[in-house]
């Protein structure tokens, strides 16, 4: 009798039992893929996109991370054996960016004065200290891609700077006269 009892028990609450199974599963897989990807995964297939003072203010935690970042080529193009340095400014701050010769783009302009450089998207893995690189703080791109081409600044001269010039210059050469006139007459 004790046996049909709790069989009887037990046909009853199989249902509930498999509608709660069913439900929790609904509600434990996404929580559980978000755990696998995040946690088992720390560099997920997509990059994150970060400004440069960001890395500089969190090496730590983004040490060896996949990041991408935006911004003008500036300084000079470092040509080594197996790859070229790129220096990014993104307005925040500045970083070094190692890409392999087959993967650099073709860049028109490089930012210094009067010129404003190619702007990139670089994405690629953040080193705090690269042991490849004497220990830098760099970034090793894997994937490059032009988002605007540079151009050259116009610098025009405000003609209120040419008058004042001109007007001082008046005023040097007449002292560089009243001078020369004093000494011829007083020797």
């Amino acid at each position: 009798m004790g046996c049909q009892m709790r069989e009887q028990n037990r046909s009853e609450y199989r249902p509930r039992l498999k509608a709660l199974l069913y439900w929790g599963f609904l509600v434990m897989i996404p929580f559980f893929s978000y755990h696998l990807v995040f946690t088992c995964f720390p560099n997920p297939v997509w990059a994150r996109r970060v400004f440069i003072n960001q890395l500089v203010q969190d090496l730590i935690r983004l040490d060896g991370k996949e990041i991408e970042i935006s911004g003008e080529v500036v300084g000079e193009i470092m040509e080594r054996r197996n790859g070229v340095w790129l220096n990014m400014d993104d307005g925040t701050e500045s970083i070094g960016v190692w890409v392999s010769k087959e993967m650099l783009p073709k860049i028109d302009f490089i930012g210094r004065y009067g010129v404003k450089g190619d702007i990139l998207s670089i994405k690629g893995v953040f080193n705090r200290a690269c042991c490849a690189h004497g220990g830098e703080t760099d970034i090793h791109a894997y994937a490059i891609k032009r988002l605007h081409v540079g151009y050259t600044l116009p610098h025009p001269i405000s003609s209120q700077k040419v008058e004042w010039t001109l007007i001082l210059f008046c005023l040097a050469m007449i002292t560089v006269l009243i001078y020369w006139w004093h000494q011829r007459v007083s020797g």
